[in-house]
């Protein structure tokens, strides 16, 4: 299950980039959960649990990839706004992409295309609109 964006841990220790590698093997416990592209959070096998040090830091259950994409489409459909829903979903591309590719193949598009234009466009300032800028005069 994805974590809230509010309790998500950050990584504390610096995490070799693996970005170009499915290999886990480099990464043990904590760091391999930070690791979004390798990341499977509960789709981790009880013995991929064992041999990467995951034992007792992801719940007990082990879940596929299509149980988890269900409960993702599930939490996205419950979203009472936009922004909501882009909260969502770009906590879901920091935690773990393999799911958030997965449920952005169908989720609605313009869930999509606010969640892209808020990546690709990000102002550096705060845009001032016209009632504050009148008030300052």
């Amino acid at each position: 299950m994805p974590i809230s964006p509010s309790i998500r841990r950050k990584p504390t220790t610096p995490v070799k980039d693996t970005t170009h590698t499915d290999d886990t093997s480099a990464l043990q416990g904590l760091p391999l959960l930070d690791h979004p592209g390798l990341n499977k959070d509960t789709a981790f096998t009880q013995e991929e649990r064992a041999k990467h040090g995951l034992v007792g830091l992801l719940p007990d259950a082990v879940e596929d990839l299509d149980r988890q994409f269900q409960r993702a489409m599930r939490q996205l459909a419950q979203k009472p706004s936009p922004i909501e829903e882009y909260i969502f979903l770009n906590g879901l591309y920091e935690y773990y992409e393999t799911l958030f590719f997965k449920v952005a193949t169908v989720a609605e598009p313009a869930d999509l295309v606010a969640w892209t234009e808020a990546q690709v466009y990000k102002p550096a300032y705060k845009p001032i609109g016209h009632e504050a800028l009148n008030q300052t005069r």
